[in-house]
Formats: C-alpha cells, structure tokens, sequence
C-alpha cells in the first residue's frame, strides 16, 4: 500500500483493495460500526469464519449464538429434545402446524390448556381429576359420523355452580332424573319409581297395554283418561220440572270410558210439584250413542218417602245415548216396565232419592 495515499484526513477512499486485507485479519466491530456498513453493501459468501470474532472452534451441527458474558460470538451445540432457549420465551409462536412426531405433548398437573381470545375454553387434570371449562357461550360436542359413546362407570349431570344433581346414570344401578334437585323418576331393577305425577301432554296420550294378550274384538288398549270431581243432580220431568229446595249433591269417577257417579237429591222444601215422567239431569259427561239409544248402564237407586205406583216393584232407570239424562221407570210385579210418573210418586216435601249410576262416556 503506498504511503502516499495516507493524508490528514486518514485512508483515501477505494484506496484498499480486497488484496490489501489478510484472510486472517480481525477487524473490530467499533471499527465497522464506524463504517456504517448494511446488509447491501456486503456480497454474499464474502465474510468467512475467520474474519468474524468467535470465541471457539465450530463442530457439525452446532449454531451460533451471541453471549453477552464475552462479547462475542459461540459455537453452540443444539441440546437433545430441541432447543433449551424456547424454555426462555414467554411469546413463542408457531409459523405452520405443529406435528408431534408419533409423540405426545404432555402436560404437569393443574396446568391447562386454553383455547379462545379470553380463555374462553380450558382442559386441564389435577392429578386426581379431568375438567373441561367452558365459560362463554354453549358447550357442543357435534358427531356427524356414527354414534356418540361416553363410557363411564358412574355418570352426573349438575348444575354449572354444581349446586344441584340434574341427572344420574350408575353402573349397574338406577338411572334418576331430577327437578330442582329433587328425584322424579328413577329406574329400579323391577320397572322404574316414579315421585309425583305423571302428565300426559296431549289429548288422546295414555298408557298403551298392547302388550298385554286381548280378546278377539278388541278395537283399542290405551287407557287415555281419568278424571274425578263432583257435580250437580237435578230433579226434572217431561212436562214440568218442580221446584225445591235442600240438598242435591254428586260425586263422579271416570277411567277411560266408563263413568261412576253417585248422587243424593232431597226436596226439602218442595215449593211446586212437577208433572210427566221423572227424570234425573245433569250427569257429568254425556253418554255415548248406541243403536238401541240407550247407553250400556248400571243404576242402583233408592228412595224415601214416595209411592211407586199401583203395581210398583222397583225403581230403575237408563242412560239416553248422547245425553246426560237418567230416566227413571217402575219395574212392576209382572216384570213390565213404565215410566215412573210425578203423580204416581205423589212426592212430597221431606222425599228424597239416592242413586248410584255406571254408564260409557
């Protein structure tokens, strides 16, 4: 290098060469930093090894990395299982998908892991027990392929604050579901319990006995109906009802089609007669319509204080078909039947009639 290129203001530029500079010489990094030297002033595969300062001699497979302890750059050997320093980063990330390999990515007790912006979502086990945490919005699990299994000896259902059992499902055991906490309908090793009632939720709903063998003219085996209450019994005749006072009471059971009633009437006091033939009115359901016009029945009744007519042996009484009427008739010592009239009863204030009625609704 002539000396006549070196002047007060130090080294002309373009006045050394890449000829002029050892292969190894080092030169200080306060020397380049000097120079403000970028990326796209150096060619690449022009700096070699030797020309930066590196504390040690490389190896196969090691990386360089930069150690603030010396100031200078090492040769550093990639530990088994991956590299120590991602331990150190609070923020690592991903650039693709992470593929385990054939292996498993495992976790310490009671640390979880989180889905969602908000953690909304958490998986985690504490040694003892598994829990999935759900805390914003609904839990699915969705299987569009075949069937979904949970296998579990013993399966709960609670409440989110697990305040209360909804549901139960034991090994072996009862199966119970709950309201409010309470048990209402359990299955036992017979059949299943349940606690209250049971409603059906549509007209026409009821209990099947299909099972059960029937006759051969069987034309329905659900029982869809049953009902129990109290009603009202009127005294009434064909031409003119009479007018009283007392009691006129009636209770009534029905259980599919068949109706019970049972009904007490006592004129006491009697205000007017009636006339024409007696009647009973006001059964609480109407009867069904049969071809003869009178309903399959039967009536038991007894009477205090009337006359059952010149030949009177007994009184007795039918259902129309489609009404809710009971006429009442006098069954003679012949065996002949007429309808029992106001003027034959000669009923009086203080009479009264008792009646107990089956009949098809």
């Amino acid at each position: 290098m002539a000396l006549t290129k070196v002047n007060s203001g130090g080294i002309e530029d373009g006045s050394i060469v890449n000829a002029d500079v050892k292969s190894d010489a080092a030169i200080a990094k306060s020397k380049l930093a000097a120079l403000n030297i970028g990326a796209s002033d150096i060619t690449d595969d022009t700096i070699t090894e030797a020309k930066l300062d590196i504390s040690n001699t490389a190896s196969d497979g090691q990386y360089l990395q930069y150690k603030d302890s010396t100031d200078k750059l090492t040769w550093a050997t990639v530990p088994a299982g991956g590299i120590a320093s991602l331990v150190a980063d609070t923020s690592p990330q991903l650039g693709g998908d992470l593929d385990t390999n054939s292996f498993e990515i495992g976790l310490d007790d009671s640390h979880k892991v989180k889905f969602g912006d908000d953690n909304d979502l958490e998986v985690w086990h504490t040694g003892s027990a598994g829990t999935i945490k759900n805390i914003t919005g609904n839990l699915s699990i969705t299987n569009t392929g075949s069937n979904t299994i949970i296998n579990s000896d013993n399966i709960t259902f609670q409440s989110g604050d697990q305040g209360e059992t909804i549901a139960t499902f034991l090994d072996e055991g009862a199966c119970s579901l709950r309201f409010n906490n309470t048990t209402r309908i359990e299955t036992t090793n017979t059949g299943a319990t349940v606690t209250g009632n049971l409603k059906l939720a549509n007209a026409g709903d009821g209990i099947d006995f299909s099972a059960v063998s029937h006759a051969g003219g069987m034309t329905s085996e659900l029982l869809d109906s049953y009902e129990e209450g109290t009603w009202t019994p009127s005294l009434q005749c064909s031409t003119t009802n009479p007018s009283y006072g007392g009691t006129a009471t009636g209770t009534y059971v029905k259980i599919g089609q068949m109706v019970q009633c049972w009904g007490v009437i006592d004129t006491n006091p009697l205000n007017s007669g009636g006339s024409g033939n007696i009647m009973i009115g006001g059964l609480p359901f109407t009867s069904i319509s049969e071809v003869s016009n009178r309903s399959a029945h039967q009536c038991n009744i007894s009477t205090y204080g009337q006359d059952w007519g010149d030949d009177g042996h007994n009184i007795i009484g039918y259902v129309g078909g489609g009404e809710t009427l009971l006429y009442l008739k006098q069954e003679q010592n012949s065996g002949a039947q007429s309808n029992w009239t106001w003027s034959e009863s000669s009923w009086d204030a203080g009479d009264a009639i008792y009646f107990q009625i089956n009949y098809r609704a």
